[in-house]
C-alpha cells in the first residue's frame, strides 16, 4: 500500500473524508466515505459577515452565517468519527488534511517582477495591507505561483489573520488530528481544473460550489485562476424551492467583477447538495449554459471504481487531489512559515519509529553488502593463491605463495633452468617425415597396370633412372604416396602407397635412420589389385616420436634440424622444403590430418 493522503470536511453535522493513495509521482481516488457527527442539533449558529475582507467598502446590511466554527465543539470528534468512517484508526504515514473556512481569508492575484520565493514571501503581507484589518506582522500569507510572462511572476496569495488561523489549528489538533495541509476554501476548488477538458469555445468557466449558508467561486480560463471568491450568505441556498437571493445576488457580483478584470464567464459548473435545483435558474440569471460539476464524471483518477462519488463531495475530493498533487493553485497550504516549521517538527515525533526503522534497516542493508563484498574478496584473494601455488609447482618445481617472487623467478630464469614452451611440436614431427617421404624420389615404376607398362618408353625409363633419388618434378609421380597421417605426442602412424616393395623397405630404413624417430615397425602390407595404382604397396606404418636428446645430438653434430637448409635436399636428420606442387596425380604429398 502507497502513502494515503486524507482530505477531510465537516458541514451540516456530517464528516466526508476522500482518501487518495500515492506512490512515487502517481495518485489514485480509492474512497469517499461520510459519517454523521451526531452533534447538538439545537446548538447556536455563529454570527458571522457575509462578506469576505475584500468587501469592507460594502454597505449591504451583514446577516447571519450558518458555517459552523471548525474550532469549536465538534471538532473534539473529528479523530473518533474519521476512525468510524475509514473502518480504521490513522496510520502513522498518513497525510491529513483540512480547509480553512475561506469567510476569514482574503485571495488576491499578484505579479512579482521577481522570481525569488523568499522576497515574493516577504513581500506579500505588505501587499495584502488595507485588504485584513490587521497589522503587517500579524498577516500571515501563502501563495502558489500561476505562471511567469514577460519577466514578471504571477502568484495566486491567500492572507488570513495570524490570530484567528493559530486558534482554528489549534482547535484541529486537539481533536487528535494533526493536519499536513491546510487548503483554502474555495482555492482547493482549483484542483478540479485539470479534468474539467477543452471547453468548446474556450469562454472562461465559472465553478460555484454551495453548501451550507455558504457559497464558493472560481472563475477560470483553463487552469489558469482568474478570481476566487467565498462567501457566507447567512441563510439557506433553497427556500420553499425558491433560489436564496443572497446567491443570485453573488453570482451577479461574481460575474461583473470578472467582467471588469476582462474574463467573460461562458459558462457555468455548479456543485454541492443542491447543484440540481440550482442548474436552471443559474443558467437563466446569467444567460450562459450552466451544467452539474459531477466528480465522478470528471475522469478522475482511480474514479471508476470509487465508491462515494457524488457532487456534495466536489470540495473534499479537490482538497484530496491538491494535498497529493503538490502543484497547482489548488495545492495551496497555509502551513509556511512558522505554522510549516512545527508542523515539521510535529510530523518528524509522530513518525519517529518509522524514519527509526528506515534508517535502521539500510544499515543492515549497508552491513550485509559490506560483510558480502569482503567475503567476495577474500575468496577472490583464496583462488589467487591456490593458482599461484599451482603454476610455481608446474613451473618451479615448488609451490610459492608470492606472486611477486614467482613472477620474478620467471623473468630471470633461463631457456635451459626453465621450458614454458615445447621443444617439439606436431609441425615438427611432420616436417621429418615429409622429408623422408620427398627423399624417396619420384616413381620409377608404372602404376596404370598392363596396358600402361606396354606405353613406357625407353626414353621416359631412363629419364625416370636419371631422376631416382632426386628431387620430383611436377609431371613425375612420386614413388610414396602418404594418404593419412595421424600424430601424438609420443607416436605416428602414417598410411599410403608404395611404387614398389623396394620403396616401402626405403622409406622404412630412412625412417628408422631419423633421431626422432624409434621402434619403427611395418603393421601391414598389402598389393594393390584394382584403381590407379594397381601393382604397388599400400602399407601402414606405426613409430614412436622423441626428438629431445636426438635434436641435440644432430644439432651438436653440424646438422640441420626441422626446417633448416643443410647440404641438399633430402639429407638425413632434417626435413628438404616441402614442394608447392602437387604430386602426379594431383594428389598433396599428405593427405589426411595430423593432430598432436
Amino acid at each position: 500500500m502507497g502513502h494515503r493522503v486524507i482530505g477531510v470536511e465537516i458541514e451540516g453535522g456530517v464528516l466526508r473524508a476522500a482518501v487518495v493513495e500515492t506512490r512515487l509521482r502517481r495518485f489514485e481516488l480509492k474512497t469517499v466515505v461520510s459519517v454523521p457527527m451526531d452533534s447538538d442539533p439545537d446548538e447556536p449558529a455563529r454570527p458571522s459577515r457575509d462578506r469576505t475582507p475584500a468587501e469592507e467598502g460594502d454597505e449591504s446590511p451583514p446577516t447571519v452565517s450558518a458555517v459552523p466554527d471548525p474550532a469549536g465543539p465538534g471538532m473534539a470528534r473529528v479523530a473518533q468519527r474519521l476512525r468510524v468512517a475509514l473502518g480504521e484508526p490513522l496510520q502513522p504515514t498518513d497525510s491529513v488534511a483540512f480547509a480553512f473556512p475561506g469567510v476569514h481569508a482574503f485571495v488576491r492575484r499578484l505579479a512579482f517582477p521577481f522570481k525569488d520565493e523568499r522576497r515574493i514571501a516577504a513581500t506579500l503581507p505588505f501587499q495584502m495591507i488595507g485588504q485584513i484589518p490587521v497589522q503587517p506582522d500579524e498577516i500571515h500569507c501563502a501563495f502558489e505561483r500561476l505562471g511567469t510572462e514577460a519577466g514578471r511572476t504571477e502568484v495566486l496569495a491567500v492572507a488570513v489573520p495570524k490570530g484567528a488561523f493559530r486558534e482554528w489549528l489549534s482547535g484541529v489538533r486537539s481533536s487528535g488530528v494533526e493536519p499536513a495541509h491546510v487548503g483554502v476554501d474555495g482555492v482547493c476548488l482549483a484542483s478540479l481544473l485539470p479534468y474539467l477538458g477543452p471547453r468548446d469555445d474556450g469562454a472562461p468557466v465559472m465553478l460555484i460550489r454551495t453548501g451550507e449558508g455558504q457559497a464558493e467561486f472560481v472563475v477560470a480560463r483553463g487552469n489558469r485562476v482568474e478570481m476566487v471568491r467565498v462567501v457566507a450568505l447567512g441563510e439557506p441556498i433553497l427556500q420553499d424551492g425558491e433560489v436564496s437571493p443572497a446567491l443570485m445576488r453573488e453570482v451577479l457580483v461574481t460575474a461583473a467583477g470578472a467582467s471588469e478584470a476582462g474574463v467573460s464567464v461562458g459558462s457555468v459548473l455548479v456543485t454541492g447538495a443542491d447543484c440540481e435545483a440550482l442548474r436552471g435558474p443559474l443558467g437563466e440569471v446569467l444567460g450562459v449554459p450552466c451544467e452539474v460539476l459531477d466528480p465522478a464524471r470528471l475522469g478522475l483518477p482511480g474514479g471508476d471504481e470509487c465508491p462515494g462519488l457524488h457532487p456534495a463531495a466536489a470540495r473534499v475530493v479537490a482538497l484530496a487531489l491538491g494535498a497529493a498533487s503538490g502543484g497547482g493553485p489548488g495545492s495551496l497550504n497555509l502551513l509556511t512559515g512558522e505554522f510549516q516549521r512545527e508542523g515539521a517538527y510535529s510530523l518528524f515525533r509522530e513518525r519517529f519509529r518509522l524514519f527509526a526503522a528506515a534508517l535502521l534497516v539500510f544499515a543492515v542493508l549497508g552491513v550485509g553488502r559490506f560483510a558480502g563484498r569482503v567475503v567476495g574478496l577474500r575468496a577472490e584473494h583464496q583462488a589467487a593463491l591456490a593458482e599461484v601455488r599451482s603454476l610455481s609447482a608446474q613451473v618451479l618445481g615448488e609451490e610459492r605463495e608470492d606472486h611477486a617472487a614467482v613472477l620474478k623467478t620467471l623473468k630471470s630464469a633461463s631457456e635451459e633452468d626453465i621450458q614454458v614452451f615445447p621443444r617439439w611440436t606436431a609441425v615438427d614431427t611432420l616436417g621429418h617425415l615429409v622429408s623422408a617421404v620427398i627423399a624417396m624420389g619420384p616413381s620409377s615404376a608404372g602404376g596404370g597396370g598392363e596396358a600402361e607398362e606396354e606405353a613406357v618408353t625407353e626414353e621416359k625409363g631412363r629419364k625416370a633412372a636419371a631422376r631416382a633419388g632426386g628431387p620430383i618434378a611436377p609431371e613425375d609421380t612420386a614413388a610414396v604416396e602418404v594418404e593419412t597421417i595421424r600424430i601424438e605426442p609420443r607416436s605416428l602412424s602414417v598410411r599410403g602407397e608404395a611404387d614398389t616393395i623396394e620403396t616401402l623397405d626405403g622409406l622404412v630404413e630412412r625412417l628408422k635412420s631419423d633421431p626422432c624417430f624409434h621402434e619403427v615397425t611395418t603393421e601391414s602390407t598389402e598389393r594393390i589389385q584394382f584403381r590407379r595404382h594397381q601393382g604397388w604397396q599400400r602399407f601402414s606404418l606405426r613409430m614412436d616420436v622423441d626428438c629431445g636428446e636426438g635434436r641435440k645430438v644432430v644439432e651438436a653434430a653440424g646438422g640441420a634440424g626441422p626446417g633448416r637448409e643443410a647440404a641438399g635436399p633430402g639429407a638425413p636428420g632434417r626435413p628438404a622444403p616441402a614442394p608447392g606442387g602437387s604430386r602426379g596425380n594431383g594428389t598433396p604429398v599428405g593427405t589426411g590430418g595430423g593432430r598432436r
